[in-house]
């Protein structure tokens, strides 16, 4: 379906990005939320075999918890979750940055980090 040939997809822009970035918008667009933890397994190794950064946006609380459920059960340490907010005086742009085990921490006990 959709969300193999958006999986497929993935992995060529990987292979295509060796030793750069790739930028992916609402990544969960077209993956089934019972795949995710697998989608993600497949594309941070993708990522990691071919040297590529991945910045992928999401608003998807689901694909925030498979991605936080990757980070716990195969110990990955270099990923990072930014939210983009206001500062509530200056009303300035500002990022918050979520350590992997705040990411874990976030998606065991619900704790909002959209």
């Amino acid at each position: 379906g959709d969300g193999a040939t958006r999986a497929f997809g993935y992995a060529l822009a990987i292979a295509n990005a060796s030793g750069g970035i790739l930028l992916v918008d609402e990544i969960e667009n077209g993956i089934h939320y019972t795949v995710m933890p697998e989608f993600w397994r497949m594309l941070l190794g993708a990522a990691r075999d071919y040297d590529v950064q991945v910045f992928a946006t999401t608003h998807s609380w689901d694909c925030i918890r498979a991605f936080a459920k990757v980070i716990d059960d195969d110990e990955v340490e270099d990923a990072t979750l930014i939210r983009l907010d206001k500062t509530r005086i200056t009303k300035r742009d500002r990022a918050v940055e979520y350590a992997p085990e705040d990411i874990v921490a976030a998606a065991r006990y619900d704790i909002e980090v959209r």
